[in-house]
């Protein structure tokens, strides 16, 4: 059997307290994303689109990872 623990003076198991925590968890996240800023101001974000021509800072992940592919290829194995 689990041990218990102390608490105000009362004794608590430890699995009731893991459901609790788990639940108030739970319960924030929900409450969290419910009440959100932005539900109450509208939505302000930006919509991507697939041709935008404002990608100057973003990386290509496809194009760094053939690259490095291309760079272990051509290294000698030693």
């Amino acid at each position: 059997m689990a041990g218990a623990y102390t608490i105000f003076g009362r004794t608590v198991q430890s699995h009731t307290l893991a459901i609790a925590t788990l639940t108030t968890a739970g319960a924030v996240a929900y409450y969290l994303s419910r009440n959100s800023s932005n539900s109450k101001k509208g939505n302000n974000q930006v919509p991507m689109t697939s041709g935008s021509t404002d990608r100057k800072d973003e990386i290509d992940v496809e194009k760094v990872i053939n690259n490095f592919l291309k760079d272990q290829d051509n290294e000698k194995p030693r």
